[in-house]
């Protein structure tokens, strides 16, 4: 019976986690489907807007200008998107690693519980097997965790690198804008 009640609470935690992947899967979606309806939006306001100032312009200068000026807002615009899709991305995975960490500790509980269980009834004797099973758990959680925190160092460098990289041809285009 103890057993039935074991699977029961493992399944009921593995219907729970695919619950939150599904959650976090569709917030993910419905931010990338408003991120391109606002994209949508803008960019036919802006066509709308240009549109209107190109039947205003009167000189070669005046055209010149309205190039410069359509070309630096275009780079702008695309900037902007690349940044917030790679800004969501990131939230994305942060969640799911958080998820991923939760159900990896959940698991190693549920082991050294198991086998502390299994200790109380197994023959006299097994203590030390039980003791190396639980050592190399704790053991392989341990090495999980230094993973996960070298892998999350690697990803704050490259969010870093790219917000970096972002701001600098920011910079370029509006420096070239100007000239």
């Amino acid at each position: 019976m103890q057993a039935n009640e074991a699977l029961k609470a493992f399944s009921l935690k593995q219907l729970e986690s695919a619950l939150q992947l599904a959650q976090i899967s569709l917030q993910s979606t419905e931010q990338l489907i408003r991120l391109q309806l606002d994209v949508a939006k803008s960019t036919l306001e802006s066509q709308a807007q240009k549109v209107q100032a190109a039947t205003e312009l009167k000189t070669p200068e005046q055209l010149a200008q309205y190039n410069k000026d359509s070309i630096k807002a275009g780079l702008e615009s695309v900037l902007s998107y690349s940044n917030s899709l790679y800004e969501l991305a990131s939230q994305t995975q942060n969640e799911l690693g958080k998820l991923g960490e939760s159900q990896l500790t959940a698991l190693n509980k549920d082991i050294i519980s198991t086998l502390d269980q299994t200790a109380k009834h197994a023959p006299a004797g097994s203590e030390t097997a039980v003791a190396v099973a639980k050592q190399t758990v704790q053991a392989t959680a341990a090495a999980i965790d230094s993973l996960t925190k070298a892998a999350k160092q690697v990803a704050d460098f490259a969010e870093a690198s790219v917000k970096a990289a972002a701001t600098a041809t920011t910079d370029a285009v509006r420096q070239a804008a100007r000239l």
